[in-house]
């Protein structure tokens, strides 16, 4: 079999982190994963800035930083009217992969992968992921394919509401077991999706994506995280959990077990990595004690304002704890309004970003949940710009970071910051016309952050969030396991997979070919392509749609 004529075969799995799969490996409950690590080749995978789904496996697909693809998180934010906007696949100024691949001939299936909504047009099959507003959308390619799935899996989409992980009550067992017995069901749903695509189709390179580790692991990671530790707790929600993982990996051998005829590359990966959550850093609240920030001035504001701002500490406390006693009062309501996360989407953004004040604010975090984006309001921006482009710019700059450098937690002293630098300094390879945040915040691992203007410290809790290590797997017939000092990133595997079909690589990706692993191939050719794209028309979400995308985001945390 020739180099140019092997199949690439990916499986991600979103969160995917080591500290939880070797541990249950060990435990007996991941028998294909172990078998995985134990046979191929096993290593971290650092991820990009931010270490979140949508600029992640963005990164994955193009083989680019954020500054190039213009992807920096779920929204973005448009100066121009100081709007916060929902990101899609429209939205990315890079081809793909899979585009790059239809375009040199070879056959692409892509099924629930995250920003491939609306889907592309490429040389075989794209069903879009979670991130698609309804099951009633457009989300595949082609478009018959819908009414193909819903003839083969009457109730696919129907686990689309585990998006809203946050609002799913599991303090009762009934509510744990209802929960835990919809991660299962979801990741069927996707593991009878690709058996019906591959029986069907030819291909070339195929990807099949799960959700459903990363919405565990944000909902449950302390029952998770006693799993892993103490393999002799058997109580009755810990091994649940387990069982649960287990059944992920029985169904992940089911599919890997269909394609091994084929003597694909296998590749399995994560975006990024998990942890404890440590609570959320609010950058508003001291861009508004700088008087960087301001509210505007409401009645309902000012109320806020002498709970907020009291000085008895308590009060400030007693006002946070109401807050969330309030959102939690309407958790329940939410998940049963909302199908999905896209039925969340566009209600809260728009209010949210309605409070800030922007003809007195020279500064504000708009957007970010794992790292936090600041954005200058620079004259020439928008129509309200305040700060002079120049010395003015650069000086308030310069004390944003000097003074964030030395943010520490009000209980321990810790810092909370782990580097504090210019969007051009942590984004230094970025495209034209592509907006970089002025400042960017990036946290101690397991701190994550708010764009509320609170006081009320990061507090420890009992849900999980992103780190910057996440997995990867490969097995494959010849392969250097023995590498030292080896350290992929996200983004090298984009091009790797290119270099592993016998094509020549973009000169404009960032990521780098994994040769060192692969023995026998040749050397790695590169073509002077510009693989950027700029849409002059999009879809954009109706209203209702970007309801629902909001209400889903909302229920992930990453809006407020």
């Amino acid at each position: 079999m020739t180099i140019s004529s092997k199949k690439v075969f990916i499986v991600s799995l979103d969160g995917a982190t080591f500290d939880v799969l070797r541990p249950l490996a060990d435990q007996g409950y991941l028998p294909n994963l172990k078998k995985l690590m134990d046979d191929g080749l096993a290593a971290d995978l650092e991820s990009v800035v931010p270490p979140v789904t949508a600029p992640a496996w963005t990164s994955f697909m193009t083989g680019k930083n954020p500054g190039k693809h213009g992807i920096f998180d779920f929204t973005r934010f448009d100066p121009s009217d100081r709007s916060t906007k929902l990101n899609n696949a429209q939205n990315i100024r890079s081809k793909t992969l899979w585009q790059i691949l239809s375009e040199k001939g070879k056959r692409v299936i892509v099924l629930n992968m995250p920003y491939t909504y609306p889907p592309s047009r490429v040389n075989g099959v794209i069903v879009s992921g979670w991130d698609a507003p309804s099951v009633e959308a457009n989300f595949t390619y082609p478009e018959e394919l819908r009414a193909e799935i819903f003839a083969t899996i009457p109730d696919y989409g129907s686990t689309l509401d585990l998006s809203l992980w946050n609002y799913f009550p599991t303090k009762s067992d009934k509510q744990f077991d209802q929960f835990i017995a919809k991660l299962v069901r979801s990741f069927q749903q996707g593991l009878e999706l690709a058996s019906f695509v591959l029986a069907k189709n030819e291909w070339d390179v195929c990807m099949v994506h799960f959700q459903q580790t990363d919405w565990i692991q944000h909902k449950l990671w302390s029952s998770i995280e006693e799993a892993c530790k103490d393999s002799h707790n058997k109580s009755d929600r810990i091994q649940k959990v387990r069982e649960c993982y287990g059944n992920f990996d029985r169904m992940m051998g089911i599919l890997l077990r269909k394609v091994e005829g084929m003597e694909p590359t296998t590749i399995v990966l994560s975006d990024h990595g998990f942890g404890r959550h440590r609570g959320a850093i609010r950058p508003n609240f001291f861009l508004r004690k700088w008087n960087y920030f301001h509210l505007v001035n409401r009645p309902e504001t000012r109320f806020q304002d002498l709970f907020r701002r009291s000085r008895f500490r308590f009060v400030r406390r007693l006002y946070d704890w109401s807050s969330k006693i309030k959102h939690a009062a309407l958790d329940g309501r939410t998940s049963k309004k909302y199908k999905s996360w896209g039925e969340q989407a566009d209600q809260q953004i728009p209010l949210q970003k309605s409070m800030i004040d922007w003809t007195r604010t020279r500064v504000a975090a708009v957007e970010g949940s794992e790292t936090a984006h600041l954005f200058v309001n620079v004259v020439g921006r928008g129509t309200v710009g305040i700060v002079q482009p120049g010395s003015e710019y650069e000086s308030i700059v310069s004390d944003l970071i000097a003074k964030f450098q030395d943010i520490r937690h009000p209980d321990t002293g810790e810092k909370l910051l782990v580097r504090v630098a210019r969007g051009s300094e942590i984004y230094s390879s970025s495209q034209a016309g592509i907006l970089l945040p002025d400042v960017v915040l990036v946290p101690q691992d397991g701190y994550g952050f708010s764009m509320s203007v609170s006081e009320a410290p990061p507090k420890v809790t009992n849900e999980g969030n992103h780190r910057h290590n996440g997995v990867l797997l490969i097995q494959r017939n010849t392969l250097n396991r023995s590498v030292q000092n080896f350290r992929p990133n996200l983004i090298d595997i984009a091009p790797t997979i290119l270099h592993l079909l016998g094509l020549s690589v973009p000169t404009d990706m960032d990521g780098r070919v994994l040769e060192e692993i692969f023995p026998g191939l040749p050397p790695v050719s590169y073509e002077d392509v510009a693989n950027c794209e700029v849409f002059t028309s999009s879809t954009e979400y109706t209203s209702e749609e970007a309801d629902l995308i909001e209400e889903r985001l909302k229920g992930l945390g990453y809006v407020e």
